[in-house]
């Protein structure tokens, strides 16, 4: 279950990680409008784990949300 991930965005390297892509292509995704980002006070761009899953289902991408959250 991964309700207490889903309320604390990651930090793009670990949204890169899950989607199993680099962060530049997070980045670049952002850049195209497929996926959104929150600006954390000091700048960090943040992302939504159910944002993430979503995008992974609808473009078929390895999601290694199992591996970063064993109890899932």
């Amino acid at each position: 279950m991964i309700v207490a991930m889903e309320k604390k965005p990651v930090k793009i390297s670990l949204a890169a990680e899950i989607l199993g892509v680099s962060p530049q292509t997070i980045r670049r995704w952002e850049k195209l409008g497929k996926l959104k980002s929150l600006r954390s006070e000091n700048g960090y761009r943040l992302y939504d784990i159910s944002q993430l899953e979503s995008f992974a289902r609808a473009n078929s991408l390895k999601r290694n949300i199992r591996r970063l959250a064993p109890d899932v």
